[in-house]
């Protein structure tokens, strides 16, 4: 490959980077050719591009696969000029994703991580490193040389051609500028709206059909949680609250007609889930149907002609998950089952009908990496997928037309936004950071939308320090790190990262220091946990066949990376038999988990938990100290038929991860309404002990912990309180 300097001046000064521009390359269908400033889809006719975009994707292709920040981009091409070079590279990535898309492809090459820049999803493929080197014509033999010279020596053909160049290329420049300027205009930037302003997270927006009212679930410090409607009309109005039963209602929609709020109210006190139809004039409830206690988050839309309330339900006789029709026009009628009952490898959560009433979309959910974007025919029920590998669907709405969805994703806590249409199945990015949970007001075709970035660092804190105690941070960046654990043997910490797009093994010292990525799997893994002797980690990520999960070790001084043979496929958090020879580790089955230990060496399984058993620890060779579905802290003699024992009462111990044993002890974390507590259990003199006490929701909120006995700390993920706000926007991609 030849590297040749750019000599193309524009009006804000010379590129002076150093590209392949002299070389064309492929971009899987698309070929690039930066010296003629075209690009051409196999069996299309080429197109001319700007030379801005001719570097923007060769700049991006040279320095494949690394993510290039939007601030090199605009250092490079735009020569650092920010007030110009934020504007226009949105502008050129945009062009460059509607040029780089074929009719059938689904995904776009350009790939925005969020609050850094962009990369090529797929490798360049260079034309002299693929049988296709670039030519150059031979040197011909010299010839006699019979021009004519003028007096002073000079060649008047070099003075002709001069003349001639001169002729030729600035009226051409000239043209070429203003064809660059006429032919591309600017794409239209998204109009935006903040709607809600207050502290905390307004989140699961539902607008009303004539878009002058919008419901939320509002959460903040110190507050309940409840539903809240606020009226866009009279924006200087407080909001109007709904409910105030602090049961932590998500999801909500309306009734065509604009009379009635559907919404859920779990109580796991009384053990009742019911879905609730509330008169908005005067918030008279009226039960409609029952819902279940495990029934998730209960996503719920209505028909088109308010005939059928649809709902996320569980099914105790199947202990299975879906989706329920319940006839509104028929009182006391029974919810039905829309979704599949038996022999089912997928679970319908997320729903929305077609404006027209002819179809539902449906999110399925195979495994904890796959879940994607079905459209059903709502008279015959066949199915037809939409997306592909998606591993998070966190929200989806149609457009008033019937031909698009809106749709937001989740991959390693960062969240996109997404455009389909259900024929071609074309995608278009919104490129909206912390996009989430779209929502369109039906009669008005106003788009609302929640933006919630979400972001966790690693953080010590000292416990045997008489001052008063603050959090220090170990590793933090504009990226996402979490599931720390410490390692005495090897005086490090292995913890998880999304800084290569992907949740993955990374490892540093415990103060921070020389962090190293180990895994490379470009997918999302959980849960690592050192051995207890030596240097090998377990941890969890997808299995090979893309069916679930599998139970990875690697030995982190090697980096020999092995997979445990077991015949499941959905696991909670592992750990390490107390002779590291076996994984312990949780083993969902039809919504429940029991604890198995699996033997390394040939994957023998054996059960050790017959009460819901969720995450263990072996404190001994016999001895497992583990937590179940419930609460309370539990521990059993795995050799004997003895019953568990209840260590830590329920009432004082709830969280299934946030605890770690050290030293005949346990430390954990206690939840209060205003307030975290860090609390030592003693188990020979059976005493808790409160160490610390911290701002409720510095912690993130399934994390763990893991202590340094030489120093006294424990290792956790933390977060910042959350502010969530619901935006509303108009998108020139969806007149």
């Amino acid at each position: 490959m030849i590297s040749v300097k750019s000599a193309v001046c524009y009006r804000r000064g010379s590129f002076m980077h150093q590209t392949k521009l002299g070389n064309s390359f492929r971009l899987g269908y698309c070929l690039i050719q930066p010296s003629t400033l075209s690009i051409q889809l196999d069996g299309c006719e080429k197109q001319t591009l700007q030379p801005k975009f001719v570097e923007v994707i060769s700049y991006l292709a040279e320095h494949y696969p690394r993510v290039i920040p939007r601030q090199e981009l605009i250092d490079t091409i735009w020569n650092g000029n920010d007030s110009v070079g934020e504007k226009a590279l949105t502008n050129a990535v945009w062009h460059l994703r509607q040029h780089l898309k074929s009719p059938d492809a689904e995904k776009e090459i350009i790939e925005t991580i969020r609050k850094v820049g962009y990369r090529l999803v797929i490798a360049p493929q260079w034309l002299d490193e693929v049988g296709a080197p670039a030519s150059y014509p031979a040197k011909p033999d010299r010839q006699p040389d019979h021009r004519v010279s003028g007096r002073d020596g000079t060649s008047i053909t070099k003075g002709l051609l001069k003349f001639v160049a001169y002729s030729v290329v600035v009226p051409c420049s000239i043209l070429l500028s203003w064809y660059y300027l006429t032919q591309y205009e600017p794409i239209q930037e998204p109009d935006i709206q903040r709607v809600t302003t207050d502290p905390g997270s307004e989140l699961y927006v539902a607008p009303s059909p004539d878009g002058r009212y919008i419901v939320y679930h509002w959460r903040t410090f110190g507050q309940p949680i409840n539903l809240f409607m606020r009226d866009l009309e009279q924006p200087q109005m407080p909001a109007r609250q709904l409910t105030f039963d602090n049961l932590r209602q998500r999801f909500s929609v309306w009734s065509n007609d604009g009379q009635y709020l559907y919404f859920h109210r779990r109580n796991r006190l009384q053990s009742s889930c019911e879905i609730l139809q509330i008169k908005v004039d005067t918030n008279q409830e009226k039960p409609i149907a029952s819902c279940g206690l495990n029934s998730g988050f209960i996503y719920m839309d209505i028909s088109p002609d308010d005939r059928i309330l649809a709902f996320q339900g569980y099914d105790d006789k199947t202990n299975s998950r879906g989706i329920y029709f319940v006839e509104l026009d028929n009182p006391g009628a029974e919810a039905v089952r829309f979704s599949c009952t038996v022999d089912c490898d997928y679970t319908d959560r997320d729903m929305a009908f077609s404006p027209d009433g002819q179809h539902i979309a449906v999110t399925r959910r195979r495994n904890s990496y796959d879940e994607n974007i079905y459209l059903v025919d709502l008279a015959t029920k066949n199915a037809r997928q939409l997306t592909e590998g998606e591993e998070n669907i966190t929200g989806l709405t149609w457009h008033t037309d019937s031909t698009k969805l809106v749709y937001a994703t989740e991959r390693a806590d960062v969240s996109s936004g997404y455009i389909i249409d259900i024929h071609s199945k074309k995608i278009h990015s919104l490129n909206i950071d912390g996009f989430g949970f779209p929502a369109y007001s039906r009669k008005t075709g106003e788009l609302f939308y929640e933006q919630r970035v979400r972001q966790s660092k690693i953080l010590s804190l000292q416990l045997n320090n008489t001052v008063s105690r603050t959090p220090f941070p170990v590793v933090e960046s504009k990226f996402s790190h979490h599931s720390p654990n410490y390692s005495k043997r090897m005086d490090k910490i292995v913890y998880v990262s999304n800084e290569s797009g992907h949740y993955e093994l990374w490892t540093a010292d415990s103060d921070g220091r020389n962090r190293q990525q180990l895994s490379r799997l470009k997918t999302n893994v959980r849960y690592p946990r050192w051995s207890n002797g030596d240097s090998r980690v377990v941890f969890i990520g997808q299995a090979e066949s893309n069916r679930g999960d599998a139970i990875y070790i690697m030995d982190t001084e090697s980096g020999k990376l092995s997979t445990l043979s077991t015949d499941y496929d959905d696991f909670d958090r592992p750990s390490w038999s107390y002779d590291d020879s076996a994984i312990v580790v949780g083993v969902y089955e039809n919504s429940t988990s029991e604890i198995y230990q699996f033997d390394i060496d040939n994957g023998t399984a054996r059960q050790l938990t017959a009460d819901s058993g969720r995450f263990g620890i072996m404190t001994t060779p016999t001895t497992l100290v583990y937590t179940r579905h419930g609460r309370g802290l539990w521990q059993r003699d795995i050799d004997t038929d003895a019953p568990p024992v209840e260590k830590i009462d329920s009432r004082v111990f709830s969280h299934p991860y946030a605890w770690t044993y050290a030293a005949g002890g346990v430390y954990f974390r206690r939840n209060r309404s205003d307030h975290h507590q860090i609390i030592h259990y003693d188990f020979d003199q059976q005493r808790l002990t409160t160490l610390v006490r911290l701002p409720i929701r510095t912690f993130r909120s399934y994390g763990t912990l893991s202590f340094l006995p030489q120093e006294g700390k424990l290792l956790y993920a933390g977060t910042e309180y959350p502010q969530a706000d619901i935006k509303k926007m108009k998108h020139p991609l969806l007149p």
